[in-house]
C-alpha cells in the first residue's frame, strides 16, 4: 500500500462522525490532521513525479529537481510527525530529530547539508560547509562534499533512490501503526454500545400518541383525546431528550447538529392549544395550524428514527 493510499484510509477513519466530533473539540488538532494528510499525499505525488520524469537536461533543471525532491522528503517527514501528534497516536513517539529512526534522520541530515543550510551547518564549532558536485549529479544521486572549520573534509556518495525507498518504508510502517490504532479505537468505541441501540429511545406507544394528537386537532376534537394528546407531547419531549443523550454518549452530538428549536416551539403551541380546549375556550390557533404542527412533529420523529437506525447499523459493523 502506498503512502497516498494509507492517508486515504486514515482520512476515512477520522471522518466517521464520532471521531470527527472528538477532533473538532480541538480545532488545532483537526486542522493539523487535515493539513498533514494533504501534505503527505502531495509530497508522495512529487516523489513519484521525480522517479518517473527524471532530472531534465540543463544543469538548472537538475538542481531544481534534486532540491525539490529533498525538500519534499523533508516536508513529508514533518507531515507524518504532525499527523501522529494531532491524532495522539500513543505508541508512535517521534522526536524532533527522529533519533529513533536512523534512516529518516539520514534523509534529514542530507537535506540540511545539501540544500537546507549548505553554506553553514552547525550551532557550534566545528561548523561545516557543503556543495553538490555538479559532475556527479544524476537521476540516481550525487556526491556531497563537506568541509569543516577544523580543517577536515568529507565526501559522501548519496543515493537518492535509496533515500526514497528507506523513507517510504519507515513512514509506511508509522502510517500502518496509525491505521491499526485508529481501527482498534473505532472497534472499542463501537463495542461500548454493543446491544444498546439508539432506536430503542422511540417507545412502541409513540404511533398511538400521534393518533391521539391528530384526533385532538380535528375541527371538533374529542376532549377525551385532548388529555391523551398532552401526554403524547410529553412523550415526544422525552424522546428528544433521550436521543440527545444517546447521541452525546456516542460522541455524535456535534456531528448531528442537534437543535430542537422548531420541535419545542411546535410542542409549546400545541400544549397551549390543548389547554384552551380543555378549558372550553376558543384556542388562539386554528385547528388546521395545530394539525400542521402535529404533522411536522411526526415527520421529525420519523427522520430521527431513521437516523437512529443508521447509527445502530454503523455501530454494529
Amino acid at each position: 500500500m502506498s503512502l497516498y493510499e494509507q492517508t486515504d484510509q486514515i482520512r476515512r477513519l477520522i471522518n466517521t462522525p464520532w471521531k470527527q466530533s472528538a477532533l473538532y473539540k480541538s480545532r488545532r488538532s483537526w486542522l493539523q490532521a487535515c493539513s498533514a494528510l494533504d501534505v503527505i499525499g502531495d509530497t508522495e505525488l512529487a516523489v513519484d513525479a521525480y522517479l518517473q520524469e527524471g532530472l531534465g537536461q540543463p544543469d538548472g533543471a537538475r538542481y531544481l529537481s534534486v532540491y525539490g525532491l529533498l525538500q519534499a522528503l523533508y516536508t513529508q517527514q514533518d507531515a507524518v510527525s504532525h499527523l501522529c501528534k494531532a491524532l495522539q497516536i500513543k505508541f508512535v513517539t517521534i522526536s524532533s530529530d527522529w533519533g529513533e529512526y536512523p534512516a529518516i534522520r539520514k534523509v534529514r541530515d542530507i537535506r540540511n547539508r545539501a540544500i537546507g543550510h549548505p553554506t553553514e551547518t552547525g550551532h557550534k564549532e566545528p561548523f561545516s560547509y557543503h556543495f553538490i558536485s555538479r559532475v556527479t549529479l544524476t537521476h540516481h544521486g550525487f556526491d556531497l562534499n563537506s568541509t569543516y572549520s577544523d580543517g577536515h573534509d568529507e565526501w559522501q556518495s548519496v543515493s537518492l533512490h535509496e533515500l526514497i525507498r528507506e523513507q517510504t518504508n519507515h513512514l509506511g510502517q508509522i502510517l500502518d501503526n496509525t491505521i491499526e490504532e485508529l481501527t482498534a479505537e473505532a472497534a472499542a468505541h463501537r463495542e461500548k454500545f454493543k446491544g444498546e441501540e439508539m432506536v430503542n429511545v422511540f417507545p412502541v406507544s409513540l404511533p398511538y400518541g400521534f393518533q391521539n394528537l391528530f384526533q385532538a386537532t380535528r375541527s371538533e376534537p374529542d376532549l377525551a383525546r385532548v388529555g391523551m394528546a398532552k401526554a403524547a407531547l410529553q412523550e415526544i419531549n422525552g424522546v428528544l431528550r433521550a436521543f440527545s443523550e444517546a447521541a452525546a454518549n456516542r460522541g455524535l452530538a456535534e456531528a448531528l447538529h442537534l437543535d430542537w428549536t422548531y420541535e419545542e416551539h411546535a410542542m409549546s403551541v400545541l400544549d397551549a392549544y390543548f389547554d384552551y380546549l380543555l378549558a372550553r375556550q376558543g384556542p388562539p390557533a386554528d385547528h388546521r395550524t395545530a394539525y400542521i404542527f402535529v404533522a411536522f412533529l411526526e415527520r421529525q420523529m420519523d427522520q430521527l428514527r431513521q437516523t437512529a437506525r443508521e447509527i445502530d447499523e454503523d455501530f454494529a459493523k
